[in-house]
């Protein structure tokens, strides 16, 4: 739609709606993919832990709640502190 308008994207008009109406921006979809890109990688991540293919030790799938881990991580916050 800018393009149309014969204005062009620039970092100053990064976050402005096309119309004065209108709240959505090319910024707005820049974040957007960037949080899709950060919720896809923590996916990834995670499928590969559980599902590891042929070879690797399969976690079970609800590992990051274990009580077993949990407490490893307070301990090791814990220390990191002291």
């Amino acid at each position: 739609m800018k393009e149309s308008a014969s204005t062009g994207v620039s970092w100053g008009t990064l976050f402005q709606g096309v119309t004065p109406d209108d709240s959505f921006s090319i910024g707005d979809c820049i974040i957007v993919m960037i949080l899709n890109g950060v919720v896809y990688f923590v996916a990834a991540v995670y499928i590969g832990i559980v599902w590891p293919g042929e070879f690797g030790i399969a976690r079970p799938w609800y590992f990051l709640i274990m009580v077993s881990r949990v407490k490893s991580i307070l301990a090791h916050a814990w220390t990191a502190l002291a």
